[in-house]
């Protein structure tokens, strides 16, 4: 099931940027830092009825994917 949100993306860029600069330090690992998972789940989403959620639920009890789809045209 899908569920449209609103988000800062320039808060989640921030987030994803600050991971990439840390990757660096930690090749091994398949997962971003937990510190960038950890922001990224403080990241508040705006429901389609107005109320707010942090984007960390999702994945509070299952995993989660996080697909971001940029459109072109």
């Amino acid at each position: 099931m899908t569920r449209p949100h609103t988000v800062d993306l320039q808060t989640v860029e921030q987030i994803l940027a600050e991971a990439r600069d840390q990757e660096a330090e930690v090749l091994s690992d398949e997962l971003p830092p937990q510190s960038a998972i950890q922001a990224l789940g403080r990241v508040k989403l705006q429901e389609l009825d107005g109320s707010t959620m942090a984007l960390g639920t999702l994945w509070e009890h299952r995993p989660a994917a996080l697909i971001f789809l940029r459109h072109y045209g």
